[in-house]
This record gives C-alpha cells, sequence and structure tokens, in this order.
C-alpha cells in the first residue's frame, strides 16, 4: 500500500492526500458538509483502526476488535457501517493487501480457532463409546507447540510491518498538514 493513512506515535490518524481521489475514501469526506469534517473523520478513523495492520486494537480477536473501535471511536450505540463504510474497507484491506498480509491474515484467524480450541477444552467429553475424547497429554502436547505458534505469528507480523515501512512514500518524509485525522 502506498501508505494512504498512517496511524502516528501519538495515536492520530494521518491522511494522505492521495486518499480523497480513492471513491469510497472521498463520497465518505465529501457526503460530511460540515466544516470540521467531524463525522467523515470518525467514520475514517473506524475503517483505519478497523483495517490496518499497525492498528493499536490487533491484540483483540476479530469480534471484539470491531466492537470496542465502534465503542472508543463511533461513541454511538445505534450506529451501524452503511454500504459507503463497508466499501471503504474492502477497499483499504485490498489496498494493503500483499501476501505478506493475506498470510497474516490467515494465521490470525488460524490462532483465534486455536484459541476457542483451549477454551473449550473439555477433559469429560467423552465419545459415542464412553471414552474420553481429550486427554491430558493432549492438551501437553498441543501446549508444548503453542509458543512456537505464538513466536512465528509475531515474527510474520512484524514482517509484514517491515514490508509496509518499506513500501512507504510518505511517513517521514513530507507533512501532512490539513488532512491529519485528529481524535
Amino acid at each position: 500500500m502506498n501508505n494512504l493513512f498512517n496511524i502516528s506515535s501519538s495515536g492520530k490518524i494521518e491522511l494522505n492526500v492521495d486518499v480523497l481521489a480513492i471513491p469510497p475514501f472521498e463520497e465518505i469526506w465529501n457526503r460530511d458538509k460540515t466544516e470540521t469534517k467531524d463525522k467523515a473523520t470518525m467514520e475514517i478513523k473506524y475503517i483505519v483502526y478497523l483495517c490496518d495492520y499497525n492498528s493499536p486494537y490487533n491484540g483483540y480477536s476479530s469480534k471484539e476488535k470491531e466492537k470496542k473501535i465502534r465503542r472508543d471511536i463511533i461513541k454511538e450505540d445505534k450506529w451501524n457501517p452503511d454500504q459507503l463504510i463497508l466499501d471503504a474497507i474492502k477497499k483499504y484491506e485490498d489496498l494493503q493487501s500483499t501476501l505478506s498480509t493475506r498470510i497474516l491474515k490467515s494465521a490470525k484467524i488460524g490462532a483465534e480457532k486455536l484459541s476457542e480450541y483451549f477454551e473449550n477444552f473439555d477433559f469429560t467429553s467423552l465419545d459415542d463409546n464412553g471414552k474420553p475424547i481429550y486427554t491430558a497429554r493432549d492438551l501437553a502436547s498441543n501446549l508444548k507447540s503453542v509458543g512456537d505458534i505464538v513466536k512465528s505469528l509475531a515474527n510474520l507480523e512484524r514482517q509484514v510491518q517491515k514490508e509496509q515501512l518499506e513500501s512507504d512514500s510518505v511517513r517521514g518524509k513530507s507533512e501532512i498538514g490539513d488532512y491529519e485525522l485528529v481524535d
């Protein structure tokens, strides 16, 4: 991705002026007729925090992430993303998609499923013959592998971040100025 958005060290969303030429984002910006563009800013922040690989919300599961961002950024109980927001989310995901980001996304989905496996592990579950489905040995064997999986996932995340920094054409090289989206 050509760094359409940047999450600064202070937590501000910085908007590259080129993003306003991309239809979903341009429409979000233009439909907010106010001078301050507060609604457009809020909606774009929602999209970036939801989709960006540098989002501070990436530690949450995908289910929790959206809820937390909606609560923290939108702050409206009845708000739901409309079709334009959904189109912008899809566009943002497409624009930042590389082989590494697709692998990372798939790996995170797998890690979430593994987490659910451990959360639902039940020694009392029996098969049709009355034998335990899971044993302590199963749990111990799977737990041995978890550390390596977590390390591999962290390494993959660093690789994706490095890849994005290397393709960055704006960060630290120009001023964003008028299009900086403040909190």
